[in-house]
């Protein structure tokens, strides 16, 4: 995920273009101003004086003819006289003056509505000139001299902010936890919290809001006035590089120290410590340990843990495959096919997080771990109650085993969204605000979900904004076709083409083959080559399920590298 704001479904954008509010205040102090939330008008210019009448809800039109300090004195559409203060509040500049652009991503409209068709974008600092205005719609002109309408309180008559230099990070400082926020403003959406000695990455600025990726990795907006500048810790990219399969940790910083832990390839850790040649990491479910530093590389920053997570060859297990204990874990067969991680179904929307599934996951999430392979747990959400299913999500995310083991990451399998796009939009992007919280510290959220192939009017943007990676069910043996090597391998490659473009974003992906009967009998080997041979250019690859495979496809998959 990236810091960087791109153009994302039209509803959506709308919805933030309406919703968000410029934040900084023109020198003038006269005419025509907006009301940036609902607010009251008072006798006079402070919190100590009575409230005389409710200003109106947000774009409401204000007169402005004074100002004292950081309040202002208004009259209202309705005659009435009062002070407010000016953060509720955002001038409207008038027809024929210079403006700048105060929000990340701005839609350019046809006319003065969210219904009109887009015409262009705007960004962060463009300058354009108003030319008239149409209730709370100004209509401008851009400097490339394209014209349309957008919301005019996402201008300002202030110069733009000044470039000046960044702190490389930020500590979260003066406040238990913080939210980030989609956008530099107080109602921007809510994306996750962040605590009390976080260090964000800083990526930009606004005011006193900062740009910054989490822990996480997930990218949004800080109020910088619950911050301090913080140095970077330097961070561990993917193992990817070394020649072994798998690194083991040792106790402390050399080899005749016990080995306490190991990380596979693909796995990301924090430098915590050096000493000479070795290095003290942690890794994601929180084991710690020692390194050769020839181990750990340069990388230009943290590894997302999305791709960290996908990144290799995986396989599917449903709950009621009734593993019961870890002869498929240890069995030569799978010990050879280089899987690096596994899903395992822990809970749905109807039947909530069984007991007897816990049970399961007592025995088989130790022994993924000792054979180094990570575990992700996924849910199948129905998403007909958010909250419900968010605090469904938190609560298997956060499953411990009585020795102490955790899952590597989550997954939400969102199969049943409703028809309308913007409605499916504010389901998924819901969905996700409410469970960032409630997960672990550097747990990655990952979706699960039909490829654009067979869900066009899926809200895939919000899929890649809202989580660390998507997992794209490509099944394509839906049919008694015989499809071919080629054939299975045009439905992946066109999978990860519609999906990234539909996206507007880079995002990890990884495949979901087919290794099960669907009703058109299970594919056949050259049908798991050519689709195996496409998923080369996704971060990650797995099947479903392990144990439907047939003997043929077991071998094939397993061969695959």
């Amino acid at each position: 995920m990236t810091g960087v704001f791109r153009p994302r479904a039209l509803l959506r954008t709308a919805v933030v273009c309406l919703l968000s509010l410029a934040l900084a205040a023109p020198a003038q102090a006269s005419g025509l101003w907006l009301l940036k939330s609902a607010a009251g008008v008072r006798t006079g210019p402070g919190l100590d004086y009575a409230v005389i009448e409710d200003a109106g809800g947000q774009g409401q039109p204000v007169q402005v003819t004074g100002r004292q300090g950081r309040w202002f004195q208004v009259r209202l559409p309705d005659g009435t006289s009062g002070w407010m203060a000016g953060h509720s509040l955002t001038s409207f500049p008038g027809p024929g003056t210079p403006a700048t652009i105060t929000w990340p991503e701005v839609a350019l409209f046809e006319g003065p509505g969210t219904g009109y068709r887009v015409t262009d974008w705007l960004h962060t600092g463009d300058v354009v000139r108003v030319l008239g205005r149409s209730g709370v719609w100004a209509q401008v002109t851009a400097a490339d001299g394209n014209g349309g309408w957008l919301p005019a309180a996402l201008l300002t008559g202030a110069p733009r902010p000044a470039a000046g230099s960044l702190p490389v990070a930020l500590a979260v400082y003066g406040a238990s936890s913080l939210w980030v926020r989609g956008g530099p403003a107080v109602d921007a959406r809510a994306l996750t919290l962040v605590h009390t000695g976080d260090i964000l990455k800083v990526t930009g600025r606004f005011g006193d809001w900062y740009q910054v990726r989490t822990p996480d990795g997930l990218p949004g907006w800080v109020d910088g006035r619950y911050t301090r500048p913080a140095a970077m810790p330097e961070q561990g990219p993917l193992l990817a590089g070394v020649t072994q399969k798998d690194a083991d940790l040792f106790a402390g910083p050399g080899t005749g120290y016990p080995v306490v832990a190991a990380a596979g390839r693909g796995s990301y850790f924090t430098i915590m410590k050096a000493d000479g040649a070795w290095r003290k990491v942690k890794l994601a479910d929180g084991r710690e340990g020692w390194l050769p530093a020839a181990l750990v590389g340069n990388g230009p920053g943290p590894v997302d843990p999305g791709t960290s997570v996908i990144a290799g060859k995986g396989v599917w297990f449903e709950a009621n495959d009734r593993i019961t204990g870890t002869t498929d874990l240890t069995s030569p067969a799978f010990r050879n096919a280089g899987i690096t991680h596994i899903y395992l179904e822990a809970g749905t929307s109807r039947d909530g997080f069984p007991a007897a599934w816990q049970k399961q996951l007592d025995i088989l999430l130790p022994a993924a771990h000792k054979a180094h392979i990570k575990v992700i747990l996924w849910v199948f959400v129905g998403l007909h109650n958010i909250a419900r299913d968010a605090a469904l999500t938190g609560q298997v995310a956060n499953f411990v085993t009585p020795g102490g083991q955790r899952p590597d990451g989550v997954a939400a399998d969102i199969e049943d969204l409703i028809s309308n796009p913007g409605g499916a939009m504010q389901l998924v992007s819901g969905y996700a605000s409410l469970t960032r919280p409630l997960l672990p510290k550097g747990m990655p959220l990952i979706a699960v979900t039909y490829p654009p192939q067979f869900e066009a009017n899926y809200p895939f943007a919000a899929l890649a904004d809202d989580f660390n990676a998507v997992a794209l069910m490509d099944y394509w043996h839906t049919t008694v076709n015989d499809y071919g090597s080629q054939g299975a391998a045009g439905l992946i490659r066109d999978s990860l083409v519609l999906f990234r473009g539909k996206a507007g974003r880079s995002v990890p992906l990884e495949v979901i083959l087919e290794g099960f009967d669907g009703g058109a009998g299970l594919p056949d080997q050259r049908e798991m080559q050519g689709a195996l041979n496409a998923a080369r250019s996704a971060q990650g690859y797995s099947v479903y399920t392990w144990q439907s495979m047939n003997g043929l496809l077991r071998e094939t998959f397993s061969r695959f590298r």
